[in-house]
């Protein structure tokens, strides 16, 4: 399952893929992602994001794979993925 919702104030996509461990390194995360592109893609937004735990490397390491923009928000231990398209 994911999820992508259109952020009506700026234009900008807010995407999430909550996955259990068990899927882990198989590349569901990798596809549902590119997948969530595509849909942002053809709504044209300009870019789309999601707010990552630190501690989350896999989810980190997909995103930045994709688009290395990743933002540090330290003081509450996320990193925001943004992903232009």
């Amino acid at each position: 399952m994911s999820r992508l919702g259109k952020m009506h104030a700026t234009g900008e996509g807010e995407f999430a893929i909550p996955a259990s461990d068990i899927y882990d390194h198989r590349g569901l995360g990798v596809e549902l992602l590119n997948s969530l592109l595509e849909i942002g893609r053809q709504d044209r937004l300009p870019q789309i994001y999601s707010d990552v735990l630190t501690g989350n490397r896999d989810s980190l390491r997909i995103c930045d794979t994709l688009s290395p923009r990743l933002n540090c928000l330290a003081e509450f231990r996320i990193v925001r993925a943004l992903i232009n398209l």
